[in-house]
């Protein structure tokens, strides 16, 4: 369906905001309970047979891994479904992301369904919020609750990432500074928590990087670069998580600048998490989406980080979720199941040592 790009509140995200698929995760594990699987936690099996393809890189000391707990067919998927996401996703890198509202109410089925199905990926647990519902109190007098959040998973899991806060800095421009603040007053007390109970486990926030770099203009918004926000954090982060949507500025993979990515290293003093990360195989309006320009966006990202202090790079999602019109295209295969030419790169990525 053809949306307005226009700058009156009818951009591409006032129907579809980023962390409404986000938030849509979880539901997975409503649909299909970890209990009510027949398969037991996957065993090492034979993936399949790497490609022989040309990367800008080849090594890595990355890890990397795909995004989301999303099946084929998904919101719509059989128990068939779920068996072929847990017998692939082992073969799409080290690390596996699981994102859901800190509020909802199967965070600890979401996060066990990762750590025990799974393949031995090791979660990347981020914990968002609804922008729906967020004003400039919400994290203040929700702090309680996240904190008992909190609690209950670094009681259950002995988790290596957890990120408060997915594509935080949109509270800038989408709901106002004071929700900001507020937000990182509360990121501070859930850092110093969780190095209380888990000294060890990573802990960070997670931008959207065309927010940040003021990017953004396909989101209907006026944003303006805001790098300075990361001071706000007073030094209590161990990563900076970023998620990476070009196509929220340019319609085609071939205006994405040369030197788009350059001052990211520049402007982040620390190792930087990729946790999601996608171009379109399909036309969306005025986006230009193909095969190939996945392809070259993938290999734009591989060539443009070689020097980053990369701590993990994941893909936007293994299969296509279907209903939100933004992502319907942006995963490495089909919601079929049919792999896409950036799968076989993808592969390739994988196998890299």
């Amino acid at each position: 369906m053809t949306r307005s790009f226009n700058k009156q509140g009818y951009g591409f995200l006032q129907g579809n905001r980023i962390l409404s698929i986000l938030l849509l995760l979880t539901l997975i594990i409503a649909g299909c309970n970890p209990q009510s699987l027949t398969a037991s936690p996957s065993p090492a099996v034979s993936g399949p047979a790497i490609p022989d393809l040309d990367l800008p890189i080849d090594n890595r000391d990355f890890l990397v891994g795909t995004a989301g707990l999303i099946p084929p067919h998904f919101p719509n998927s059989a128990e068939e479904d779920y068996l072929e996401f847990l017998s692939e996703v082992p073969h799409t890198g080290e690390v596996l992301g699981v994102y859901m509202d800190w509020a909802a109410p199967d965070v600890i089925e979401s996060i066990k369904f990762a750590n025990t199905y799974a393949g031995g990926l090791t979660p990347v647990v981020a914990l968002g919020f609804d922008f729906e519902i967020v004003n400039d109190t919400y994290f203040s007098r929700n702090l309680p609750g996240i904190r008992n959040t909190i609690r209950e998973v670094l009681g259950n899991f002995d988790l290596e990432y957890l990120a408060f806060g997915v594509e935080a800095n949109r509270l800038i421009p989408e709901v106002s500074q004071a929700a900001w603040l507020d937000y990182v007053t509360a990121y501070r007390e859930v850092y110093d928590l969780v190095k209380f109970h888990s000294p060890d486990t990573k802990v960070f926030p997670i931008f959207q990087l065309e927010y940040l770099k003021g990017a953004a203009m396909l989101s209907g918004l006026e944003i303006e670069p805001h790098w300075e926000v990361l001071d706000d954090f007073e030094s209590k982060l161990d990563l900076v998580g970023l998620t990476i949507y070009p196509f929220l500025e340019y319609t085609s993979v071939t205006e994405i600048p040369p030197d788009y990515y350059d001052d990211i290293p520049e402007k982040i003093d620390l190792p930087i998490a990729i946790t999601e990360m996608a171009w379109l195989s399909e036309d969306v309006s005025i986006v230009q989406g193909s095969e190939e320009a996945q392809v070259e966006f993938l290999l734009g990202i591989l060539d443009a980080t070689r020097d980053w202090e990369l701590e993990m790079m994941l893909y936007s999602f293994l299969y296509e979720p279907s209903g939100v019109d933004l992502f319907a295209s942006a995963a490495l295969n089909t919601t079929e199941g049919e792999a896409k030419e950036v799968y076989l790169y993808w592969l390739a990525l994988t196998a890299l040592e």
